[in-house]
């Protein structure tokens, strides 16, 4: 049985304008992964596309957000 208890709850944080997004055709991030995640994810149950319980606005990170994961170098790269 799965426990769906809110302190055990995972978040996917999503929005289909990231399916636009790229590095190029070598890197690993490709659309295509995450569309095939969130399809294993709606099919499993342990996800539901119109459940907004728990949805936040989709904005863009601030440069203070990058930072607390990662280097201002590799912020200045991407």
């Amino acid at each position: 049985m799965l426990n769906t208890s809110p302190q055990s709850r995972a978040y996917l944080l999503f929005d289909p304008s990231e399916l636009a997004y790229g590095f190029g055709t070598e890197h690993p991030f490709q659309s295509r992964r995450l569309v095939a995640l969130i399809d294993l994810l709606v099919s499993s149950g342990l996800w539901q596309k119109s459940d907004e319980e728990g949805q936040l606005p989709f904005r863009a990170a601030t440069t203070e957000e990058l930072e607390l994961i990662h280097t201002p170098a590799y912020i200045a790269a991407v």
